[in-house]
């Protein structure tokens, strides 16, 4: 059989693969996965864009606003889980996932687009209301620029095939994978 999710070791390969390429190409379907995190209020979910992927580490990094929700909630509950849908191969991939935070990394922030690091800084910080969207003053700080590595340590997949739903579960640090009920 020529479907990769038929086994075990090819799933899993299919998973970096697809997670690697949403890094590199804008039309991918696994460039914005829906990062999980837990406020005070009870679990929050936003779409985040793949910035880089390190297969043999097993993480997984993302940009955001040192200001942001998202960080504060990681600062006080560093769990997450990172929810992917790739509709071109109908997988649904759920990563669990520690974050590890690094703010103000001046390397990184030199080899973001001038025109992408506008998102990063600016007045108010983001979730405050304003009275209009040309209320917000998008000015880049690097200061406010943060990295959220996240170290995957469990990933389970649901691939929805024309014949039968097939359901796995790869778990840190051997990453030996099951089959798992869909």
């Amino acid at each position: 059989m020529n479907d990769p999710f038929h086994q075990l070791d090819t799933t899993l390969s299919q998973v970096w693969q697809r997670l690697a390429r949403g890094t590199k190409d804008r039309r991918a379907s696994t460039r914005h996965p829906t990062l999980a995190t837990l406020s005070e209020t009870g679990p929050q979910a936003r779409t985040v864009v793949l910035r880089g992927v390190d297969i043999p580490a097993k993480t997984i990094e993302i940009h955001t606003d040192r200001r942001s929700d998202k960080v504060a909630e990681l600062t006080k509950t560093p769990q997450a889980t990172l929810h992917v849908w790739d509709a071109k191969a109908s997988l649904q991939m759920r990563l669990r996932c520690t974050a590890t935070l690094k703010h103000a990394d001046t390397e990184k922030w030199a080899q973001i687009p001038e025109t992408a690091q506008r998102v990063y800084g600016g007045t108010p910080a983001p979730g405050h209301e304003i009275s209009q969207p040309k209320a917000h003053d998008p000015q880049p700080n690097p200061n406010d620029f943060t990295i959220i590595y996240l170290q995957i340590t469990q990933i389970e997949t649901l691939h929805l095939g024309s014949d039968l739903h097939r359901r796995a579960r790869f778990t840190a640090p051997d990453w030996q994978g099951h089959w798992i009920a869909p």
